[in-house]
């Protein structure tokens, strides 16, 4: 937290639910171990050049549609031309079995 930050929040005046809670502490250590013991963030890398390499192809076969394909890991965007296109690809992948959330500047 920087400094400027951390002297704007009085004591008691910022956290959350489970702040300082031991059983939520724990739950949280425990995860974390389990997410590094699994090699959790390989796995998410490795699977996420495939995503990225699966949309880059429909990116160049459906060029006149798709603007750009951007994101890391699980986590991506397709940039449409048209906003018009968000809502048919959002209900077509809908159909499929796949949601997809539309977000702002035709990006899905």
């Amino acid at each position: 937290m920087s400094k400027t930050l951390s002297v704007s929040i009085e004591k008691g005046g910022h956290g959350g639910t489970y702040r300082s809670n031991p059983l939520g502490c724990e739950v949280v250590a425990a995860t974390v171990l389990h997410l590094i013991e699994n090699k959790f963030s390989e796995k998410v890398a490795r699977k996420g050049q495939i995503i990225e390499a699966s949309l880059r192809g429909l990116a160049e076969k459906y060029s006149g549609l798709i603007k750009e394909v951007r994101g890391r890991g699980f986590l991506r965007g397709i940039q449409l031309y048209q906003q018009s296109q968000v809502t048919h690809l959002t209900v077509f992948t809908m159909q499929k079995g796949l949601l997809v959330v539309p977000t702002r500047n035709s990006v899905v």
